[in-house]
């Protein structure tokens, strides 16, 4: 036997369930202690049903009753006026309109709930029991009380609804008849219970379907408690040899009367034949997921599932009521010695009529003996059954199915099957000495695997009758349906400010899809005829005469789907056709996407479209999901308020920004696509984790992880709903915990979690894992941002490398060390490092470190080069010895270049007035852009990297974010002590080594200043040219001009 996988929408705790008293239904009722009641069918037990959820109340009992439509339940109800708690007793729907009514109170938990075609019986931890006629509404009857020495565990109502059994925690079970108060049977029959607790057993008994027996769970065994004349006694039990020391705690029996099923503390469920008493099969519920059994039930009076729920919340469903196939099996191996000559002779052993079946199941083994067929008067042909060889032998065929030689065997007038008589052993059927045995071929027609249907991102599935049409970070859109078949639409934002919430009448309508953001809700129905498809509503426009518009598809066109952005909307028909609105209606595009489309989701004025790539990808076959279909995405650039005609090809709707694979788990289903609030594509597969794509510049794109939802899953049969993911200013998510569902159910009020991004990396909890995850998140954080957010990320970058360098050197793991010098960014970084390596004197890594910083410094240095217009010092010369002249093109400048942007590409101004370029020729700028070069000749920046032979290999002078680190005070007295004797000539060296960090303005810079406006107007070219344009301006000032601005800068 195999449990199906199980479901949950309650919390921790023990967890009841009962089956509809009424057989007309086949429903299953839960109650946990979390105040959830749930409602379960033949389609919420399935993989991708749900049940009907209500809330109640804060604190439910674990106790619960079905009766058609009507719950009955246990549970804490507080008086608003005065704050007074009551333990009841409650009766209600399961619509949330539907009022709940109070049956009866007690002063303690109730503790078990029973309900029958008349009564309605509870009992509670008070040590009473109360019985109520079900059908007295006001409860003008009142009610029996009856009285016990221990808190109840259960009460089981007869068949017969004439009499009752209750159990209680000092290990009596009672039996009451009626009006009586005083049991006419009370014995103790298992041990005591000490609390009413997950690690004690429950004690749930069960009545057999006729009333004559009842099954109460003990330690070890299942007591029956039968009557014989006038007297209830304990006159057998059910046992299993491996169970001697393990309490049961769980009973039911089957609704065809022939089995009774109990649970153990070890959650073993075994089956036993009422009749004979043998053991028929055991299944073991114990996985890493589920709990201890505390509730065993089955759907219906006619149903052969078995309903089985623990003490985790879990609901899982169980087939099998009789022998398992392996028992059949088993039976059949030790009847059929020979059985692969068997199958070599084409007998099929499994090839019986309905009538051997049921005469099979009727001989019941148990679970470790052995089937033997008992015939006295069984002949030596009739023993030959079991015995393929011999039956060879009697055709005249050798055990290698050869054919023997005449005179060997018996001849063919014979009839081996003449004495053979049918026995619920065997599988062979008669066979006339004339048949051909041929072996059979089966055929079987090949179905090609099935696409995925469309899927509306955010959006729960279509066929619910009360749904979210949309929930994202800026709203939800849902469904609501009325006891009279009235439906409507609730609109409700986020942010309150935005709009107020709405409510639109959706019965004539029938809205299916919409989509909704702080600008605009959009609404689109799939009904054929409809007077108008799409229906959308502007939020804030100032024209109040235009505050809404819909349309109408063309004939035979109907909407799969509709999004919007900020900039349009755009509505997906069944033909492929994405259509293109403004917020306004006009129609701007008609896009036909050439594959089948999965889901859509847009941002802004991009529309992300995932749609299928390729025929199916098979995996091995002996997977149950063996095989998948590749995903693409591909993203169009809508500018639906713009000339896109004008524009490159990569901004028109012709063709999609990019066209990009989506990455997935082996095995798992795409079921959410969105945009980050930056504009980044995130997407979540079957398995809870959520992607990120990744664009860095000049470098291909891919996906990366940033959260692991199935960490935070109890349940196999929960969900990650995602609603949005934010990146600024905070990298976090926001989704919805769905318990036992995939989408989060229209009728609980359920508020979204907040959850960091988080890397899978190995190792997550240590200290070096954490900062590799500090540092990813960092670089994917700058990876989009702009040039004012780079610096503050770098900072945080270089801070995070510091703590890796310092991590690295205490573990003894130069080479890591090393390699997180060249992760940073700035040779002024690097310097940092060097200064910590050199306090740790690690002579070694400092010259490794040193030599990074030596790179890093000439690539600095080649950069600054190349912005101020030559590729380096010798270029520079050789074009001044041939005085080349520069002719710029004539391109519009695009926009104006801040005066401060200019502090990255300082010149360095020469102190002595004589050592600048007097003999330079004066020249002027012409309106042609034509200049000489400056004719000076500046020393350029030194690296600060590049050893002398009478410099020491490593300075401690400096001061480094290294300082404040903790340290042992001799080591801080040492340090100091080197400091003070470091001679003069290493620290003017170190002050180098801060590669333009000095802040001080300029002569350029104020000259800059001045003349920015100027130099603009006159200048004709490129913007990254401009800076270069304006040092070489600055170079051809006076010597005496340029001493004049240095020292306004000084002052």
């Amino acid at each position: 036997m195999k449990f199906a996988p199980s479901k949950q929408i309650h919390s921790r705790g023990a967890l009841s369930i009962a089956h509809n008293v009424q057989s007309t239904d086949e429903k299953v009722v839960s109650c946990g202690v979390d105040g959830v009641i749930g409602v379960w069918d033949k389609s919420a037990l399935s993989s991708d049903g749900s049940p009907k959820i209500r809330e109640i109340s804060d604190r439910t009992h674990s106790c619960c009753a079905l009766y058609d439509n009507q719950v009955y339940a246990g549970f804490t109800q507080t008086d608003l006026s005065t704050g007074v708690e009551k333990q009841v007793v409650g009766s209600f729907g399961m619509d949330e309109e539907d009022a709940v009514k109070t049956i009866m109170s007690f002063s303690l938990d109730v503790t078990s709930v029973k309900v029958s075609k008349d009564w309605v019986i509870a009992g509670s931890s008070d040590f009473s029991v109360k019985r109520a006629e079900r059908a007295d509404d006001d409860m003008s009857a009142g009610y029996n009380r009856y009285e016990l020495n221990a808190q109840v565990l259960d009460i089981q109502i007869h068949p017969s609804e004439k009499m009752f059994a209750v159990s209680s925690c000092d290990g009596f079970v009672s039996l009451f008849d009626g009006d009586d108060t005083e049991p006419v049977y009370s014995h103790k029959l298992f041990s005591p219970i000490r609390d009413l607790d997950d690690s004690f057993p429950r004690v749930l008994m069960s009545w057999s379907v006729d009333g004559k027996l009842l099954f109460v769970p003990c330690k070890g065994m299942v007591k029956v408690v039968s009557k014989k004349g006038d007297k209830w006694n304990v006159e057998r039990d059910f046992k299993h040899d491996d169970e001697k020391e393990d309490d049961f705690s769980v009973v039911t029996t089957s609704p065809c009367g022939k089995y009774v099923v109990a649970s153990t503390m070890a959650s073993l469920v075994h089956i036993w034949e009422i009749e004979s008493g043998l053991l028929v099969s055991t299944a073991d519920y114990g996985n890493e997921r589920a709990g201890r059994i505390t509730g065993l039930t089955y759907l219906g009076e006619k149903s052969k599932k078995l309903i089985v729920a623990d003490s985790h919340g879990n609901i899982a469903t169980l087939e099998e009521l009789g022998p398992s196939k392996e028992k059949k099996q088993e039976k059949k191996s030790n009847v059929f010695i020979d059985d692969e000559a068997m199958q070599e002779d084409s007998f099929d052993a499994n090839d019986k009529d309905d009538e051997e079946e049921e005469e099979e199941e009727e001989i019941v083994v148990s679970k470790n003996k052995k089937f033997t067929v008992e015939d006295d008067e069984m002949d030596e042909d009739t023993r030959m059954s079991s015995s393929i060889a011999a039956i060879k032998k009697k055709y005249g065929y050798d055990d290698d199915g050869e054919r023997m030689n005449e005179g060997e065997g018996n001849s063919f007038d014979e009839d081996p099957f003449s004495n053979i008589d049918a026995h619920p052993g065997s599988s062979m059927k008669r066979m006339d000495k004339n048949d051909k045995v041929a072996p059979v071929r089966v055929v079987e027609k090949y179905s090609p695997p099935t696409p995925p249907p469309y899927f509306s991102s955010a959006s729960s599935p279509r066929n619910i009758t009360q749904r979210y049409i949309k929930w994202n970070g800026f709203g939800t859109i849902r469904v609501l349906e009325s006891e009279d078949g009235e439906s409507s639409l609730e609109i409700r934002f986020h942010d309150s400010s935005v709009h107020s919430e709405m409510l639109l009448s959706n019965t004539d309508i029938n809205y299916s899809m919409g989509d909704v953001n702080d600008t605009v809700v959009a609404l689109a129905t799939k009904l054929k005829g409809a007077s108008k498809h799409l229906y959308v509503k502007l939020l804030n426009s100032w024209d109040s005469n235009d505050d809404h518009w819909e349309i109408q598809l063309t004939k035979g066109e109907l909407p799969d789907d509709v999004v919007v952005s900020s900039e349009f909307v755009a509505l997906l028909c069944e033909n492929r056709n994405i259509r293109v609105f403004t917020h306004a209606g006009s129609q701007r595009h008609v896009i036909t996407h050439p594959t089948p489309i999965l889901t859509l989701s847009s941002f802004s004025d991009r529309l992300a479209v995932v749609s299928i790539g390729g025929g199916p990808i098979f995996f091995s076959h002996k997977d149950e999901t063996n095989y998948e279909f590749p995903l693409v995405l591909n993203e169009y650039r809508l500018s639906a308020l713009s000339q896109w005609w004008s524009c490159s090809a990569m901004s028109g709707p012709s063709s999609s920004i990019r066209d990009q694979p989506l990455a997935l788990s082996k095995g798992t289903e795409l079921t959410w696509i969105g945009y980050t609030n930056r504009g980044r594509i995130v997407a979540q597969g079957s398995d809870s984790i959520i992607r990120l794509l990744v664009s860095p510049p000049y470098s291909p794109s891919f996906w990366t992880p940033i959260f692991d939802g199935s960490d935070t899953l109890t349940s196999p049969s929960d969900f990650i709903w995602p609603v949005s993911v934010v990146e600024k200013p905070v990298s976090q998510l926001r989704y919805v915990y769905c318990r036992g569902v995939k989408y989060p159910m229209a009728t609980l009020k359920l508020n979204p979690i907040i959850a960091n991004w988080s890397i899978p990396l190995c190792n997550k909890t240590s200290d070096k894992s954490c900062l590799e995850e500090e540092l990813f998140l960092n670089e994917l954080a700058m990876s989009a941002a702009n040039e004012t957010e780079i610096k503050d990320l770098s900072s945080n970058h270089l801070k995070t490398i510091i703590k890796l360098f310092s991590l690295a050197i205490k573990g003894d793991r130069e080479s890591r060390a090393v390699e997180m010098a060249n992760l940073t960014s700035s040779s002024k970084g690097v310097q940092l490092l060097v200064n910590w390596a050199a306090k740790q004197r690690r002579n070694a890594l400092v010259e490794k470190v040193s030599e990074v910083g030596r790179r890093k410094a000439e690539e600095e240095e080649e950069t600054l080069n190349r912005q101020l217009g030559y590729g380096g010092w010798e270029e520079k010369e050789k074009m001044e010895d041939r005085g080349n002249r520069v002719v710029r093109k004539k391109v519009p400048l695009r926009r104006s270049i801040a005066a401060s942007s200019a502090n990255k590409y300082k010149i360095e101004e020469e102190k002595d007035d004589s050592a600048q370029s007097v003999d330079e020729p004066p020249s002027e700028i012409g309106s042609q852009g034509v200049f000489n070069l400056d004719t000076s000749t500046s020393i350029p920046a030194r690296n600060p990297f590049k050893r002398s032979l009478d410099e020491s290999v490593a300075d401690t002078s400096s001061t480094s974010v290294f300082d404040d680190l903790d340290s042992p005070a001799p080591m801080r007295k040492k340090l100091k002590e080197t400091q003070n004797t470091v001679p003069a000539p290493i620290t003017q060296k170190q002050a180098k080594l801060s590669f333009g960090s000095n802040k001080k303005s300029s002569g350029y810079d104020l000259w800059l200043a001045e003349n920015e406006e100027r130099l603009k107007g006159d200048f004709i070219g490129d913007e990254e040219d401009f800076i270069k344009y304006c040092t070489q301006a600055y170079r051809m000032l006076t010597g005496a001009e340029r001493k004049e601005w240095r020292m306004k800068a000084e002052c």
